[in-house]
């Protein structure tokens, strides 16, 4: 049997100007404003529309590296992604061309290695936003053994 469909809510409401506020299903979830993009006559210092397109991937990916990390046991010690996704011009319009996940990732020992890469290279197969988007989305990893 296939899988259930899982259902994600969200409601954005307009608040005053080029800004506006996201709410979440669960009421406990902080709400978060967003704004147009300071490129297209915008607001500075609020999250855009693109920067969560771009956080959604790299989130997910981390997500379902942190799943697949714990079902393999693998030991690191930190995680992170710079996510950089790529806008340019189509027609009248704009369009993501690419996202790149630039990831660097600690381990205690070298011999965590060949796990922690197996890992990156299943989370970035099973990513399913970054499947379900247009755009390329390109992982560029670093593992760093880390001092102890």
């Amino acid at each position: 049997m296939p899988p259930s469909e899982h259902l994600y809510h969200a409601t954005v409401s307009w608040k005053e100007k080029k800004k506006g506020v996201i709410a979440f299903h669960d009421e406990q979830t902080p709400p978060i404003e967003v704004a147009v993009a300071p490129e297209f006559f915008g607001h500075r210092h609020i999250a855009s529309p693109e920067e969560l397109f771009v956080a959604s991937v790299a989130s997910c990916h981390m997500a379902y590296f942190l799943g697949v990390a714990e079902k393999m046991r693998v030991k690191f010690e930190e995680y992170t992604c710079q996510a950089t996704g790529i806008l340019s011009p189509a027609g009248m319009d704009y369009v993501f061309t690419s996202i790149d996940l630039d990831i660097v990732i600690a381990i205690s020992e070298e011999r965590h290695r060949h796990k922690t890469e197996r890992a990156l290279a299943l989370a970035h197969e099973g990513c399913f936003v970054a499947h379900s988007i247009r755009p390329e989305v390109r992982m560029h990893a670093t593992i760093n053994v880390k001092d102890t």
